[in-house]
This record gives C-alpha cells, structure tokens and sequence, in this order.
C-alpha cells in the first residue's frame, strides 16, 4: 500500500467520478472533437481532453447513444508511464443512469477485464472501510 500524490492522484479521483464526463471541466481545460473512428461496430466521435502541459485522454463516444466506448490516455506509475486503453460496454439502467457493467484494459502488454453484478447508489458505507492499514 502507498499513497498517490500529483497526476496519479488526479487520474485516480478522475476515474472515481462516474460523472466525469459530464463534469469534464472539473478536469480538462478543453474538449475538441478530433474525428471518427470505430470502436467495435459503433461510429464513434473521438473527443481530445486536455489541461495545459498534461497528456491528452481520447474519449470515443458512440454516435447513437452517446455512451463511453473506448479511453485512450497515459497512466503515470511508478514504475513509469505506458498507454492505457479501457473499453466499456454492456451499459444497463440504474436508478435511472446508465452504467457500464463490463470494461477490459489494457495496459503494459496486459489485458484486465471485469464484469459488474450489481451497483446500489448510496448505500451507507462504515467508515472503518476508509481507514489506513497500518504498515
């Protein structure tokens, strides 16, 4: 266990934000569509988000139905820094949002994939779950 700090710790409280995109200017400076592009087989606009000297994140959003399918961007570590891509899919209704309930990633030669059983908004969570491990 280690603690994150500068853009590493900004990706990650990026990714905690379900509502990232929707709140993008909390996180990029600015937002231009670069193009078209498939992603599976759904067209997709390829969407540049930047913030000053930080490496661009391409975000494809499908054409139709406007749901994140693909994210490009470059994950700082420190072992280093390598591309990352993430796709989502099999979005479903909760609680009235829409939810990715599959991703796959892939990064450093490796591909993660993780499907999602349930999602419940708002359940209380103990705040003994918060708490720092001892070393």
């Amino acid at each position: 266990m280690r603690e994150k700090s500068g853009a590493e710790l900004a990706v990650v409280k990026r990714d905690a934000d379900l509502n990232a995109m929707a709140n993008w200017k909390t996180y990029f400076t600015k937002a231009e569509v670069t193009g078209s592009e498939k992603v599976g087989d759904a067209d997709t606009y390829m969407v540049k988000f930047t913030k000053g000297e930080e490496t661009p994140v391409t975000v494809y959003f499908d054409k139709k139905t406007f749901y994140v399918l693909r994210t490009d961007l470059t994950q700082e570590t420190p072992q280093g820094t390598f591309p990352v891509t993430v796709y989502e899919s099999d979005y479903r209704d909760v609680d009235g949002v829409k939810l990715a309930f599959a991703s796959k990633q892939e990064a450093a030669g490796a591909t993660f994939e993780g499907k999602i059983t349930e999602i419940k908004h708002n359940v209380p969570i103990e705040d003994s779950k918060f708490t720092k491990p001892a070393n």
